[in-house]
């Protein structure tokens, strides 16, 4: 089985209860879940400690799975998500973030059709344009060889470097090993969740995004922005 599995917390620290900020006439979650709902995965599900958010998703006739609130990342909060649709060793897991609303179901099945046994995790990257650079904002990643090796918001540009999109792939099995390591200081520092896979050895296999308009929301700014390219 496919999965993906969209995290949504309600308590953002830069903008709370973004995933039900209005972007053109609908949420934001719902922009997400529609785009997934056009890919190859068989199931998808929002990940939530919100009651907001659930009664949102279920509005537009989505599936939801309630959380708790405590967890510190996106896939800590899809581990716990798993273990309630009894989730196989070989699943596939795709992690969607939810404030990604231009995300392209192209993407998504870039990762259920590529995703391969010789790494453990997987991501998505686009060209970074000269804005990108200078947003603290957005996450860099570097890629040598079709594999993530770093990922910073303050990378110097250079051919290697690219616009990391929040998007991640990996197996059942692997998402249990995965939360059951402490957050490393690199995760912490730089609040980037993939570092706790490199940090323990794991290899992140990077492709290249068809999403031509995908970004996160972070910001008022990036709200206004995405509201813009709706118009």
């Amino acid at each position: 089985m496919n999965y993906v599995v969209i995290p949504a917390r309600w308590s953002s620290s830069r903008l709370p209860g973004k995933p039900l900020m209005k972007i053109g006439n609908k949420p934001m979650i719902q922009w997400v879940y529609e785009s997934c709902e056009k890919s190859n995965a068989d199931k998808i599900f929002v990940a939530t400690d919100s009651e907001k958010i659930r009664d949102q998703v279920l509005g537009f006739k989505g599936e939801v799975i309630m959380t708790s609130s405590d967890h510190n990342t996106g896939t800590d909060r899809i581990s716990e998500a798993i273990t309630k649709i009894n989730c196989h060793d070989d699943d596939l897991i795709i992690n969607v973030q939810g404030d990604e609303p231009f995300i392209s179901y192209k993407d998504i099945n870039t990762l259920i059709e590529n995703f391969k046994d010789d790494f453990e995790m997987a991501t998505l990257y686009k060209t970074l344009t000269k804005e990108d650079q200078k947003d603290k904002n957005t996450v860099k990643i570097n890629v040598i060889d079709n594999i993530a090796t770093s990922f910073s918001r303050d990378f110097k540009s250079s051919s290697t470097i690219h616009h990391h999109l929040g998007i991640y792939a990996y197996r059942c099995d692997f998402l249990k090993k995965f939360v059951k390591y402490s957050q490393t200081e690199n995760e912490i520092r730089e609040n980037l969740e993939q570092f706790r896979a490199l940090d323990n050895g794991h290899r992140i296999k990077a492709f290249k995004s068809y999403s031509l308009k995908s970004f996160g929301i972070d910001t008022e700014e990036d709200l206004n922005r995405a509201n813009e390219i709706v118009k």
